[in-house]
């Protein structure tokens, strides 16, 4: 992440291949309560993507003997954490694709985000909402898309239902008027399925494009 930074605050020209990348789509899904969608296209694919799954065992230790036995217990949560890179080089907001590649269906954004938008875009997903008699439901459902990253199952690999657990905010560079230029938004997720969705996980059915073999 250093690297892309330096080359943000240089306004160095290399920055463009960047922009040319795919990019990772954080998109709301519609469910019943909410009726309501929205999306955001990351300006930049984060050069930093973590993606951690916990499993729980049980120890039963027993007298005279070097390890414990170990139980499985369940699997715990798989987390997916990037770092969002949004660069705001001009004060007067513009984000489209450029005429000449709008044809081709090849969307080439020019350097600028409207990074306070895109911040509180980004956090409200893990606010609540309350209707007219002050129920409370829930943070949204989300669809994580990582083309190429094939981090999902079976039909849908660049594909996950998450939910939001983290939306960190660290602004690394600002306009004389405390606009911001350059912020970097640390955010986490938790995999979750869709609603509805059988959830339970099994290490051949739901890798079938490892061509595994059961036994």
């Amino acid at each position: 992440m250093a690297g892309l930074l330096s080359l943000i605050r240089k306004g160095a020209k290399e920055i463009t291949d960047k922009l040319e990348r795919l990019r990772i789509d954080v998109i709301e899904e519609t469910t019943e309560t909410t009726k309501f969608s929205s999306s955001l296209e990351c300006q930049f694919f984060p050069e930093e993507f973590s993606d951690s799954k916990e499993v729980e065992y049980a120890t039963i230790d027993i007298l005279g003997m070097s390890h414990p036995i170990y139980m499985w217990v369940y699997s715990g949560e798989r987390t997916i954490s990037f770092p969002i890179v949004l660069v705001q080089e001009f004060k007067n907001y513009e984000f489209k694709p450029a005429p000449e590649k709008a044809q081709k269906g090849i969307k080439k954004y020019i350097r600028t985000e409207d990074i306070r938008f895109v911040i509180k875009w980004l956090r409200r997903l893990t606010y609540p909402f309350y209707d007219v008699v002050d129920k409370a439901y829930p943070p949204p459902l989300l669809r994580l898309y990582t083309p190429n990253l094939k981090i999902g199952y079976g039909k849908n690999l660049n594909m996950l239902y998450v939910y939001m657990t983290r939306c960190d905010v660290r602004y690394e560079d600002l306009y004389p008027d405390n606009t911001p230029r350059v912020a970097v938004v640390d955010v986490e997720f938790i995999e979750t399925r869709a609603s509805g969705e059988k959830f339970l996980r099994d290490r051949f059915t739901d890798f079938e494009d490892l061509k595994l073999v059961r036994r």
